[in-house]
C-alpha cells in the first residue's frame, strides 16, 4: 500500500505537529503548536486537546504583559528626577533645603541653553531636576540629540524654585498647550531663567512685560515686542528673571541662580568644582570682538531663522496687546 503524503497545511487552533510533538522534539504541546502556527511543514497532523490550546493563548497573554510591562520598566528608568549619588559633588557646605527645578524642553529645543543650569543643579545634592514637556515621549533636541522629559506639564510640582527655557523652534512660540504652562509654572517659581531665544519664550508667555533682557545678538531687538526692554549684557538680572545670551551664558547665569539660591560659597565652590573658567581659542564670541565683517556673515546666514522668529514676534505682540 502507497502511503500518501498529506500537504503541508497552517494548522489550525488546537492542533500540533505530530513531528515535533510526539516524535520527541519537545515535550511541551504550547511550544509544538506555536511553531505549528506559525507555518511549519510537516507530513502529518493531529489533534491536540483543546486545554493547549487556552494553555497557548494564556503563555501569549503573559508574554505580552511582561513585554509591556518590561518597557514601561525602561521608559520609568530612562531619567530621574532625583539624586544621583555617584555624580553628586560632595559640597563641604550642607544646603540648606531640596530645591525643585525644571527645564523646559521641546522637539527641536537646543541643548546647549539647558546644559549649564543641567550641569550646576544636576550635580548638586537635594535638587529634583524635571525635564518638562507635554508628554514623556522620545524628543529630538538641537543638536542632533535624542532624549526624554521626564515630567509632564501636568505633573510638575507647583511650587518651583527655578523654570527655565532653552532656545526653542519658532513654531514652538506660538504653542498654546506649551504658553499657558509657562505662564501658571512661570507665575509661581521662585525664579525664572531663559537662555538665548528661550528668553523670547519666556516673553511669548507673557513672562517678561516690563523687564529687563537680553538674548542672542541675531535676536536682540525682537526683546521689545514682548513688552521686555532689551539690555546688553552677557546675563541681565532684574528681579526673579535672569536672562543671557547661548552656551556660555547659561552658564554665568547658572551660578548667579546658585549663588541666589544657596549663597556665593556654594557657587564659588561649584564653579571650582567644574573648573569653569573659559578660554575661547579665537576671541569672536560677541559682535564686538568679531567685527562688522564676520558679524555680517552670521547675521546673513540666520536671516530665514531671524525673519522667522520676528514674524511670531510682531503676531505675540498683539495678542499680548504691546503698544
Amino acid at each position: 500500500m502507497v502511503r500518501r503524503e498529506v500537504s503541508p497545511r497552517r494548522p489550525a487552533p488546537g492542533e500540533v505537529v505530530t513531528s515535533l510533538y510526539r516524535n520527541g522534539v519537545t515535550d511541551d504541546p504550547v511550544r509544538a503548536l506555536a511553531a505549528a502556527q506559525r507555518g511549519r511543514k510537516c507530513r502529518r497532523i493531529v489533534p491536540l486537546p483543546v486545554r493547549a490550546g487556552r494553555m497557548l493563548t494564556e503563555h501569549r497573554s503573559r508574554s505580552a504583559r511582561a513585554r509591556a510591562s518590561s518597557r514601561e520598566t525602561r521608559k520609568d528608568s530612562t531619567m530621574s528626577v532625583h539624586d544621583d549619588p555617584t555624580f553628586t559633588l560632595p559640597l563641604s557646605l550642607p544646603l540648606e533645603r531640596k530645591l525643585q527645578v525644571a527645564l523646559f524642553v521641546c522637539p527641536g529645543f537646543f541643548l546647549p541653553d539647558n546644559i549649564g543650569l543641567q550641569t550646576v543643579f544636576g550635580l548638586l545634592p537635594s535638587v529634583d531636576l524635571h525635564l518638562v514637556w507635554k508628554n514623556r515621549d522620545e524628543i529630538a533636541g538641537v543638536p542632533r540629540f535624542t532624549t526624554r522629559a521626564t515630567t509632564s506639564f501636568s505633573d510638575c510640582p507647583k511650587a518651583l524654585d527655578i523654570l527655565h527655557v532653552p532656545a526653542v523652534p519658532p513654531h514652538v512660540m506660538e504653542d498654546e498647550e506649551s504658553l499657558a504652562f509657562l505662564a501658571e509654572a512661570g507665575g509661581r517659581a521662585t525664579w525664572l531663567s531663559g537662555v538665548c531665544a528661550g528668553a523670547l519664550m519666556l516673553g511669548a508667555a507673557g513672562l517678561l512685560k516690563g523687564y529687563r533682557a537680553t538674548t542672542n545678538f541675531h535676536l536682540h531687538d525682537q526683546l521689545a515686542y514682548y513688552g521686555a526692554i532689551p539690555t546688553r549684557g552677557n546675563v541681565v538680572e532684574d528681579r526673579n528673571r535672569l536672562t543671557s545670551g547661548p552656551v556660555s551664558g547659561g552658564f554665568d547665569l547658572a551660578l548667579r541662580l546658585l549663588g541666589r539660591l544657596h549663597g556665593d560659597e556654594v557657587a564659588r565652590e561649584c564653579e571650582l568644582e567644574m573648573e569653569y573658567a573659559p578660554e575661547p581659542p579665537y576671541g569672536t564670541g560677541s559682535p564686538e570682538l568679531a567685527g562688522p565683517e564676520l558679524t555680517a556673515r552670521s547675521l546673513q546666514r540666520m536671516a530665514p531663522l531671524i525673519e522667522a522668529t520676528r514674524q511670531v514676534g510682531i503676531r505675540a505682540s498683539r495678542r499680548l496687546e504691546i503698544a
